[in-house]
């Protein structure tokens, strides 16, 4: 089963307690992830707002981290952080 990535970003927003326009999906990014039972499909959304949003993230045991602390992520994490900050920089 999959989901729609609207549908997606509408479950993150609430999920998240954000404004309805807080996220934005960026359609060119994708990329997928083998587990031991399917393929997931990993999509990228970013912040309307040029301040991360925090205490949203806290609310739900989440938090954001500096670059450089990344690498306490594990190494398959790693690889999909520097996909997405590839993508960013154009």
């Amino acid at each position: 089963m999959s989901i729609h990535p609207a549908a997606a970003l509408r479950q993150a927003v609430a999920h998240l307690a954000l404004a309805p326009d807080a996220l934005v999906a960026d359609t060119g990014f994708h990329a997928w992830a083998d587990t031991p039972t399917c393929k997931i499909l990993i999509g990228l959304a970013r912040f309307t707002t040029i301040d991360p949003p925090f205490a949203a993230a806290e609310r739900v045991g989440a938090h954001f981290i500096a670059l450089t602390e990344a690498r306490a992520l594990s190494p398959i994490e790693r690889l999909l952080l520097g996909r997405v900050y590839e993508h960013a920089m154009g």
